[in-house]
């Protein structure tokens, strides 16, 4: 909906009639949700700059409307498990995340139903947790802005005091814990792993520690961009990864509508 060519966010009548058509045609089929992110609008309107409490408060609204869908209620008995991810325009400014971030309590309670509470201190840490969704099959929700160059908070993965080298360390422990536990693993996140947006060194560790637990990780799965696409990764790459002029398949402009998409190990 909207004026095409022009840049806007998608109105909060297309989040309910969509979700409408989902409880119609599709709740019934569904074993679990993954959710990537970016529920608040794009900071883009000069005359009306955003605001702290409005970003969260659209947060509160949405979270609201998949609650009601998905969490058990007595038209629905069945709760469907759904798995949520921060998008970098869920916070102010957008972009903007630390290790111990005052927002990730917010995320928490506001998810409250959704993140085990064994993993509690690992999102209040750092924005990331893991949730078996079913027998077998485990997704570990990523904080991809530890990771991102325009996140003036983070640094280089390679740095041990950084929050990227954090997560990273988080991320192996996850895979090992998974093979050991003999459960396949779903990645989602919110921005899609790539030269253009990652720390070189982030992107490093991310590929490589994907490919040796390959037998692990059967999907990732992502927001950010303004339509469905696949992003292809070879283990070949990582001779090369770390030259400037790598360059793997990316879409530009993200209009962060809620597409999710996906790499393929």
């Amino acid at each position: 909906m909207g004026v095409p060519g022009v840049r806007m966010d998608a109105p909060s009548i297309l989040i309910e009639h969509t979700l409408d058509w989902i409880k119609r045609e599709w709740r019934d089929k569904l074993d679990f949700v993954i959710w990537t992110g970016d529920n608040s609008r794009h900071d883009w309107d000069e005359a009306h700059p955003r605001k702290e409490t409005k970003v969260l408060e659209l947060n509160r609204q949405v979270t609201q409307m998949m609650s009601d869908l998905f969490c058990s209620s007595p038209e629905h008995p069945r709760a469907i498990p759904v798995v949520p991810v921060i998008g970098n325009n869920d916070v102010q400014p957008h972009n903007y995340i630390a290790l111990n971030d005052d927002v990730l309590y917010f995320f928490e309670k506001l998810w409250d139903h959704w993140i085990p509470k064994k993993q509690r201190k690992d999102f209040l840490e750092g924005g990331y947790f893991a949730v078996d969704v079913a027998p077998g099959l485990r997704v570990l929700s990523i904080n991809t802005m530890f990771f991102l160059k325009k996140n003036p908070l983070a640094k280089s993965c390679s740095k041990k005091s950084s929050s990227g080298h954090h997560h990273m360390k988080w991320y192996k422990q996850q895979l090992r814990k998974a093979r050991h536990d003999n459960v396949k693993v779903y990645v989602i996140g919110h921005v899609p792993p790539s030269p253009r947006d990652f720390f070189k060194s982030c992107m490093t560790d991310y590929m490589s520690i994907t490919a040796d637990y390959s037998d692990v990780v059967h999907g990732h799965f992502y927001g950010h961009l303004n339509m469905d696409h696949f992003l292809l990764y070879d283990k070949r790459e990582q001779e090369i990864h770390n030259s400037e002029e790598l360059q793997l398949p990316y879409l530009e402009d993200s209009i962060e509508e809620q597409h999710d998409t996906a790499s393929i190990q």
